[in-house]
């Protein structure tokens, strides 16, 4: 397995703020979608007691979480490991196309493969501004692009900090190469957001249009668009979870007690979300739509928060879960009522500090950074294949 060493001229300071901001970029996207229209701080106001103390704060009464759902059984899936691993992954789809990185660091040009279905076809060499990106079906579009460079394995990568599918909230592609995302504007202190689709540099169409803050969740394979709608910038328990689909919008009711949603993912038959707090008290947890109610997915061991990822082909759910600090990361898979922590697994790298998937697909494909030491800033990435 190939080690990488994290940031040219790497001080372990780059790696301990990874680790110190491990599920920080959670909490990251939590504040983009807020800043851009207004900043606020929320405050805790504080009880004073009646009586001869009235002046002395109380301490903070105890967090109260509801009870986890408890998984009915454990199972063992089958983690297939690549001899891919030890190369620079570029780019996956959700058809099980692989675009890995030839050219060494520091190199003055780019080279990648495709590997499809058996057969891997080498590129030649390229500007060092090149970049190849995977459309859905495996097109590759090639651009030359100075400010987004594809980066050596001596880098960061700035999007895999922590758990798979963060960045990809902000853009996403189609198959005949457009980018859809979100773009907001204030004009005369009114908010307009709008879901667009962009291709070589013109707006093509125009999805959706609204007055709040719109988040690009998850497109699934029948290419219905899920989007977050947040009702009030202020408030981060008033959103809306929509389905577009052609000409349809469709409002997705929430669970019981719940008014945010952090996490959306679906292969176009299975819904999975992950609903956060209300009150600042209520847990996040993620469920599983099942007709038009909402199953909360289970939790092992002593966590208790759970965040969706990716839904595979088979029905597999993969996600992770935390303690109520969002520390103390799990890598798991869902199968109906039974969980299996992935950490625990023969295949799963076991010599690193912390590990995690930066990448994933409905294919079952998962990519993993796993951090051999924060102190030297080493690393090493896996490429393994998730089966029942």
């Amino acid at each position: 397995m190939g080690r990488q060493v994290i940031g040219q001229g790497t001080n372990s300071g780059k790696l301990k703020n990874l680790l110190l901001s491990v599920v920080g970029t959670l909490a990251v996207l939590t504040c983009i979608r807020v800043a851009i229209f207004t900043s606020f701080s929320i405050s805790h106001p504080v009880e004073k007691s009646i009586g001869l103390d009235s002046s002395l704060p109380k301490p903070p009464a105890p967090r109260s979480f509801r009870p986890i759902t408890k998984p009915s059984s454990t199972f063992a899936p089958k983690l297939t490991r690549s001899d891919m691993s030890n190369q620079l992954l570029v780019d996956m789809n959700d058809r099980g196309d692989f675009l890995f990185l030839l050219s060494p660091p520091g190199a003055d040009y780019k080279q990648f493969v495709h590997v499809f279905n058996g057969k891997s076809v080498t590129s030649e060499k390229l500007s060092s501004y090149s970049r190849w990106t995977l459309t859905p079906s495996g097109n590759i579009i090639k651009r030359i692009d100075p400010m987004l460079q594809i980066q050596s394995p001596r880098s960061t990568w700035g999007y895999t900090g922590w758990a798979y599918n963060d960045l990809r909230f902000f853009r996403r592609i189609a198959d005949d190469g457009s980018f859809l995302y979100v773009n907001s504007e204030v004009k005369k202190k009114i908010l307009t957001s709008q879901l667009r689709s962009t291709k070589d540099g013109h707006h093509d169409k125009v999805f959706y249009t609204s007055r709040f803050p719109l988040m690009l969740m998850d497109i699934d394979k029948d290419g219905a668009l899920w989007i977050r709608e947040s009702l009030d910038p202020k408030d981060l328990e008033k959103d809306q979870l929509l389905k577009i689909s052609g000409n349809r919008i469709d409002k997705i009711d929430f669970p019981t007690g719940y008014g945010s949603v952090e996490r959306v993912t679906s292969n176009g038959s299975i819904l999975v979300a992950t609903f956060g707090r209300v009150g600042g008290v209520q847990p996040v947890r993620t469920f599983v739509r099942e007709g038009s109610e909402w199953k909360e997915l289970p939790i092992p061991s002593d966590r208790i928060f759970s965040f969706v990822q990716k839904v595979f082909d088979n029905g597999l759910i993969l996600g992770f879960i935390t303690d109520e600090k969002r520390e103390k990361m799990l890598q798991v898979i869902w199968n109906g009522n039974s969980v299996s922590v992935l950490n625990e697994c023969p295949s799963w790298p076991k010599l690193g500090q912390f590990s995690f998937v930066t990448r994933a697909t409905a294919k079952g494909d998962i990519y993993i950074r796993n951090v051999l030491n924060t102190e030297a800033g080493t690393s090493e990435n896996y490429l393994l294949h998730v089966d029942p």
